[in-house]
């Protein structure tokens, strides 16, 4: 049995979490599919950042056209890493992904509080697909196999990792970890297969499921209370109030 996740869902989000002149470039980019991605997907054009459009309320750059799905890594310095990974899942409505307020900004953020942190930039858009969040799960299902494989590398404890999902992103982010007990898509090939048989076997088993439990808490409460510790004491932390809907996101 895999390991549990914890999951930080937000729905909404009016103000960057930490303001920042130009978004923070990754440490490291992990693709995460060596062949093709599983399931049908053509993105109808090139990948494009579009900057903030004038009419925003809060200036959001907004990604799409994404075929090659990837994982955006910030890692912390040695003195600093906590041992702990978050994967973060941008909003946009599976139209766009919203990879920077809700995405390098907070993966900044972590990174200097010890955490590894990485943006999901997983396929879009899918919103004129059946199923919308099923490509972008498959995905972060993806994601969660390669981390816990980098886990040593990295210097991470694989039943420490977890999810934070904005908006959209928090729908994928859910429907992955309800279903963590079973790979949502098929192999993309027989070394991918051992790879993640493998990954499954030394997080699921080396650990009773009430251990992971309390791990998969422990990481929970260290990122909301570096959150609210923020909050409250940095002169650079706008906190939400939960003023606008994601509809600006598109």
């Amino acid at each position: 049995m895999i390991s549990r996740i914890f999951l930080i869902i937000v729905c909404h989000l009016a103000a960057p979490l930490l303001a920042t002149a130009d978004p923070a470039k990754p440490d490291q980019v992990l693709q995460l599919w060596d062949t093709k991605p599983p399931g049908d997907f053509t993105a109808p054009g090139p990948e494009t950042l579009t900057p903030p459009k004038p009419t925003d309320a809060l200036p959001i750059a907004r990604l799409t056209n994404v075929s090659a799905p990837r994982l955006d890594l910030y890692l912390p310095p040695a003195t600093k890493a906590n041992g702990a990974a978050v994967i973060i899942v941008p909003g946009g409505g599976f139209g766009i992904l919203a990879s920077e307020h809700e995405g390098s900004e907070l993966a900044t953020w972590l990174r200097d509080r010890g955490f590894v942190a990485a943006v999901l930039q997983h396929r879009c858009p899918t919103n004129k697909l059946p199923k919308p969040w099923e490509l972008p799960a498959f995905d972060t299902q993806r994601a969660l196999s390669l981390l816990r494989a980098h886990a040593t590398a990295w210097k991470v404890q694989p039943d420490r990792i977890g999810l934070f999902g904005f908006s959209a992103g928090g729908q994928v982010a859910l429907i992955a970890t309800t279903n963590a007990a079973q790979r949502l898509y098929p192999a993309a090939n027989p070394s991918t297969a051992t790879m993640e048989s493998r990954v499954v076997a030394q997080t699921g088993t080396v650990r009773s499921q009430e251990r992971d439990f309390m791990s998969s808490i422990a990481v929970a409460r260290m990122v909301l209370s570096s959150i609210a510790a923020a909050s409250t004491r940095s002169r650079h932390m706008r906190v939400w109030r939960g003023q606008r809907g994601c509809n600006q996101c598109g």
